[in-house]
């Protein structure tokens, strides 16, 4: 199997749409999310080695979400 793979859009076509490429091209997508939150939580629970992650989201900032997961591999990795 591919890299397991996390989509974070709040567009839901372009997630269907971005899944289907990515299977195609041997990538596992393990789950999606359609806001920060709901990334965060997931990326907690399915452990995913790649964060496909949109920058403009509903609840919160992209960058915001992608510092948070960031630091929490540093945590996980370090202690």
């Amino acid at each position: 199997m591919g890299l397991r793979v996390l989509l974070v859009d709040d567009h839901g076509g372009f997630r269907a749409v971005a899944r289907q490429l990515l299977e195609l091209g041997g990538l596992e997508v393990v789950g999606e999310a359609a806001g920060g939150r709901e990334a965060l939580a997931k990326v907690q629970a399915l452990r995913p080695e790649l964060v496909l992650l949109d920058v403009l989201l509903p609840d919160m900032d992209g960058f915001v979400v992608a510092e948070r997961i960031a630091e929490g591999s540093t945590r996980r990795r370090y202690c």
